[in-house]
């Protein structure tokens, strides 16, 4: 389905409430809606710019610098933000300013893989922010360091692609913090250089991607804003105008509901197998007793103590399975997805180099396109 187009700021709130959250309490403590916190007196009176607002959410895993970053787009220290290990952020902010002759809203959200943030409140986090940014997200910003792509970020990032769902990815880029630390080397370089998970990510977003110094001021922080705001304009344009909706949420949220209750019932289905032959083998061990004589019957009341053992022990296992089921359907739809692009990308490669040694530059661009197709539709296979 299509988004909407741009409507008033204060359009399709009730729609919104009445969806996904319309059954949930939602906890608005902390979350300030139309706060300035700075106004430069070149850009006062300046709201409504011929670009028009823009409306932006922030993503990332705990300590990635979203909030740094909120901070440096808003060009005021707001949000709060320090080296920790814990999210300093638990719920979500929205905050707003003019800068740049835009007025520019900027909704900073919960660290993802957080111990003190469960997954619940980590995706009522984010349906917030959804509503936050009503009428819907220009731009989502998934917020990452310089350095090494750990697997904890690939799986807070495996988590927001589930969780905002495959619409998202029209309206999403990735921002690196820590600029400063890649010294003479340029972003560009940098992502080139990457392994093939992170440039899946990159390729999924349409190859958007920018790098902040958080630390910079003055003109150095204007122009990396302004780098930033080009980027998502461009990409406002390419969307016809359109931005990431309540909609398109529930929509996610229902794919995985309905992932998580297929996963349930595997399990519950295994585990009802597993228990019937549990007991198919200990009536077949009774059976062998009572042909004995009655001093076996304490070894009958043994056997019964360790057949109870074991089916608690079955049981206890698939609770388990059963309460990460909502877990293992975000992984498995956002794995989905990344095997297919990560299968593009080897495909193309390997398709290439074999075009190129047998038919020149017309076979290079050939194989390269039919190896991204083969590998692509065996990586999505391989995903499901």
């Amino acid at each position: 389905m299509r988004g909407t187009r741009d409507v008033p700021a204060n359009a399709g709130i009730a729609a919104a409430r009445s969806g996904i959250l319309g059954k949930r309490k939602l906890n608005r403590g902390r979350i300030r809606r139309g706060t300035m916190p700075r106004v430069s007196g070149a850009d006062a009176g300046n709201s409504n710019s011929s670009r028009g607002d823009l409306r932006i959410i922030l993503v990332g895993k705990t300590g990635s610098g979203k909030s740094a970053t909120g901070n440096s787009i808003l060009g005021a220290r707001v949000f709060e933000s320090k080296a920790s290990a814990n999210s300093q952020t638990t719920e979500c902010r929205k905050e707003i300013t003019n800068r740049l002759n835009r007025r520019i809203a900027v909704v900073d959200t919960p660290g993802f893989i957080d111990t003190n943030v469960s997954a619940n409140d980590t995706h009522e986090a984010l349906a917030q922010s959804v509503i936050w940014a009503s009428p819907g997200p220009q731009a989502i910003i998934v917020v990452l360091q310089i350095g090494r792509f750990t697997p904890e970020e690939e799986e807070a990032v495996d988590r927001i692609q589930a969780l905002f769902g495959e619409e998202a990815a029209k309206y999403t880029l990735v921002l690196f913090t820590r600029k400063d630390d890649l010294e003479e080397q340029t972003i560009e370089a940098y992502v080139e250089e990457a392994n093939v998970r992170l440039k899946s990510l990159i390729e999924k977003c349409s190859n958007r991607y920018c790098a902040f110094n958080n630390r910079a001021t003055g003109e150095e922080q204007d122009g990396q804003l302004s780098e930033l705001l080009e980027m998502i304009d461009r990409m406002v344009q390419e969307n016809g105008g359109l931005y990431y909706t309540q909609e398109m949420f529930e929509r996610a949220e229902r794919m995985i509901k309905e992932k998580e209750e297929e996963i349930k019932k595997k399990y519950e289905q295994e585990k009802e197998k597993k228990k019937r032959e549990l007991q198919e083998k200990h009536e077949k061990e009774l059976e062998k007793i009572k042909k004995k004589n009655a001093e076996d019957l304490e070894e009958e009341g043994k056997m019964k103590k360790k057949h109870d053992e074991n089916m608690k022990q079955l049981d206890d296992e698939y609770k388990k399975k059963e309460e990460g089921a909502r877990k293992e359907a975000e992984d498995r739809l956002a794995n989905k997805k990344t095997a297919s692009v990560v299968g593009a990308i080897v495909g193309g490669v390997f398709g290439g180099a074999v075009g190129g040694l047998l038919g020149g530059p017309a076979g290079l661009a050939a194989g390269a396109a039919m190896g991204a197709s083969v590998f692509g539709g065996v990586g999505f296979v391989m995903g499901c």
